[in-house]
């Protein structure tokens, strides 16, 4: 069977990330990817690049995104689950995080920075997270960095409210189309809940927290719900990238 190049673009320039049979199935190659995600995080940000050690955080998150079954049942990694990549300052988790779901999932997923959050509710009540209430796959940048807000006296743990709430908020129903693109259906049509069998809502986060962190901030019940709803990938990576590769003069 014939294959043709399958291509990913930045900025006008081609990158290979694979190949596509005459069926238009598409065949991604790991290090080709690899080759993209580089450049891509580049664009983002010059100093960004990826360390040998991070290889194996990214052949679980490929294979966590194509639902590789062997492969996730050997990492025990569960595709129907968020991701929250923990890791220290400047190592590259949001960027990471980012591209993977911009590279993998239909609609690019809305960024919320926690922090952002944060001052949101503080401004406007526990509502204010209502942006976030309806949509199915969705990224919070930097857990942890957020101050506890305050409204009128009330104090909220922005984190711990939107875990709590995850699944008990109504929800439209989605269901991919012949061209696996994400089409909206009625509430009605189907049970409108988070947890629709058609589609898993996912959360993908990024944190400076280790997980001992989390309890202490966030309490027992969140650190319980959090194996519930993500797979949790370590960064092993403890280099500030931003600092390597930073101008330091000295002398």
């Amino acid at each position: 069977m014939n294959r043709r190049d399958y291509n990913k673009y930045i900025n006008g320039t081609a990158f290979k990330v694979g190949e596509m049979s005459e069926d238009n199935k598409i065949h991604l190659d790991f290090s080709l990817l690899l080759n993209y995600f580089e450049a891509l995080g580049k664009s983002y940000n010059l100093k960004f690049f990826i360390d040998k050690n991070d290889i194996t955080v990214f052949e679980n998150l490929f294979n966590y995104y194509l639902k590789d079954e062997e492969y996730c049942t050997r990492k025990n990694i569960d595709p129907n689950k968020g991701l929250l990549l923990v890791g220290g300052n400047g190592v590259g988790k949001s960027t990471i995080i980012k591209m993977f779901a911009e590279f993998f999932i239909s609609g690019k997923p809305k960024v919320y920075s926690m922090c952002d959050l944060s001052e949101k509710v503080s401004k406007g009540g526990i509502a204010a997270l209502d942006i976030i209430n309806y949509q199915r796959d969705f990224i919070l940048d930097d857990v942890g960095s957020e101050m506890q807000s305050v409204y009128y006296g009330t104090r909220n743990e922005v984190f711990s409210s939107i875990l709590m709430n995850f699944e008990q908020k109504n929800f439209p129903a989605y269901t991919p189309d012949e061209n696996n693109f994400v089409t909206k259906l009625s509430s009605l049509d189907i049970s409108s809940t988070r947890t629709n069998p058609k589609i898993h809502a996912r959360i993908f986060a990024s944190t400076n927290f280790t997980l001992q962190e989390f309890e202490d901030r966030y309490g027992k019940r969140v650190y319980s719900r959090m194996a519930e709803y993500f797979n949790i990938i370590n960064f092993p990576t403890t280099i500030d990238k931003r600092i390597a590769r930073a101008n330091i003069i000295r002398g």
